[in-house]
């Protein structure tokens, strides 16, 4: 079993690599007969099932209970990184009989050697909580001078500015295709959410799927002020200031929009199957209890015929 903590590591390190021919060339120096690697890219401790290859590595055991098995890794912390699901996981393999081997550390099944494994559990544990407070506090600190501290959103790359570092910059034409559906919902061209989802699809800034599955997407688009050119992050208390990076649209515009989100009319259900032959279901209140009316085409003597009602 090998794990690195990212993607990149994995595209661009050497980490599964090394470790995987490390584990191989011990498995030859016990004469144990190699079978398979199981890679993982994963970050952090939690729950070992989130874990893919290591979801596939018990499955593996499992659908070949009647033969025995060794299980090698490079390092206690490419185990688990994490007390709780260390010793779980632990379990899982002795319920398993599958005998568990580290390169940079020796299992002890004295009580003396359970007490060790569970202070150095804990130490990577520790480590690796102390290493998400440094990230968060760095990236606190970039969002409190402006600079967006998170991968690029739709419509904007990354780009290395010799005075911030990696900053946002709009991105073409994606972002012009933003730009016109966001000041169209502004100005009253596109009335629904849906009608900006249909016009994006139209553009090819969506493809895989129908214009009502993109509606929380765009929403989310719409009420984020980067595209106004503001950086804002309030789950780690940074409240909304100008951003170093170019917004796709004005200010003025993003407030216009959150203003028509908050109206009645935009705020209800909104059906998803739009029909030509229906423009206005959905658009157009009934005079009486001010409700949505809806339409449908409506049989009777001398063929079909369509109706708006309450």
């Amino acid at each position: 079993y090998a794990r690195v903590s990212s993607k990149g590591q994995e595209l661009y390190g050497g980490g599964l690599g090394s470790q995987e021919s490390r584990c191989v060339k011990e498995l030859q120096n016990l004469s144990i007969s190699y079978v398979r690697t199981f890679p993982d890219s994963f970050t952090g401790g939690g729950d070992f099932m989130n874990r893919p290859a290591m979801k596939e590595l018990l499955a593996y055991v499992d659908n070949n209970s009647h033969k025995k098995y060794v299980v090698i890794f490079d390092d206690l912390k490419r185990f688990a990184r994490d007390v709780e699901f260390h010793i779980k996981l632990r379990t899982a393999f002795r319920v398993r009989d599958v005998e568990l081997r580290c390169l940079n550390y020796n299992f002890d099944e004295s009580p003396e050697g359970h007490f060790a494994e569970v202070v150095m559990a804990g130490h990577a544990q520790l480590e690796r909580e102390q290493n998400r407070r440094q990230v968060i506090q760095k990236q606190r600190a970039r969002l409190e001078k402006g600079c967006w501290a998170f991968g690029a959103r739709r419509g904007f790359v990354m780009t290395r500015d010799p005075l911030y570092g990696k900053s946002l910059k709009p991105k073409y034409p994606e972002a012009e295709m933003i730009k016109e559906a966001l000041e169209g919902f502004a100005n009253g061209t596109f009335l629904r959410l849906i009608d900006c989802c249909k016009f994006l699809v139209e553009k090819g800034f969506w493809t895989k799927q129908s214009p009502e599955k993109y509606i929380d997407k765009f929403k989310n688009i719409i009420t984020d002020p980067l595209y106004a050119g503001y950086v804002e992050y309030l789950k780690w208390d940074v409240k909304r200031r100008k951003g170093v990076h170019d917004g796709i649209i004005s200010l003025e515009t993003f407030e216009v929009n959150q203003n028509r989100l908050k109206k009645e009319t935009l705020g209800r259900r909104i059906r998803m199957d739009i029909s030509p032959d229906f423009p206005n279901r959905g658009l157009t209140s009934c005079f009486y209890c001010h409700n949505s009316l809806t339409a449908a085409w409506s049989v009777g003597n001398g063929g079909r015929f369509p109706y708006y009602k309450c």
